[in-house]
């Protein structure tokens, strides 16, 4: 028997990859990379990285709140930038907006995002309650 569980938040369009939202194991939510569409019509949501990244933690939000976590349960994420030099200071200050102290271990990489106008993607580890 397989220690995986597939996640997703009501509400979401099916991923436009071949991807879980969410996966359950071994004591952890494992989030896959959030980017900026809106749930139902799957369209990005802004052209800025701030309103970029308030739409990717609000679909993190999303699939942690499926199975009753929050963002103070979040315990790693990485951030992928695909302007990182012009865009960093802009995305930290609306990710600190999300979190609380003790903040989560993170990792912040300047990438080319897969799609065009995608500033910005997030993963998220968390830990679940006991």
């Amino acid at each position: 028997m397989s220690d995986k569980v597939q996640v997703h938040p009501r509400g979401y369009g099916e991923p436009k990859a071949a991807l879980s939202q969410g996966i359950l194991s071994g004591g952890f939510l494992f989030v896959s990379g959030a980017v900026a569409f809106h749930p139902e019509t799957g369209e990005i949501v802004g052209d800025d990285v701030a309103t970029q990244t308030r739409q990717v933690m609000e679909n993190i939000r999303a699939v942690l709140k499926e199975v009753d976590l929050d963002l103070d349960d979040v315990v790693q994420s990485r951030a992928y930038l695909t302007r990182i030099q012009d865009d960093f200071p802009a995305f930290d200050s609306v990710y600190r907006e999300f979190f609380s102290e003790p903040l989560p271990a993170r990792s912040t990489i300047g990438v080319e995002l897969a799609i065009p106008g995608l500033l910005v993607e997030v993963d998220v580890m968390a830990k679940l309650k006991s």
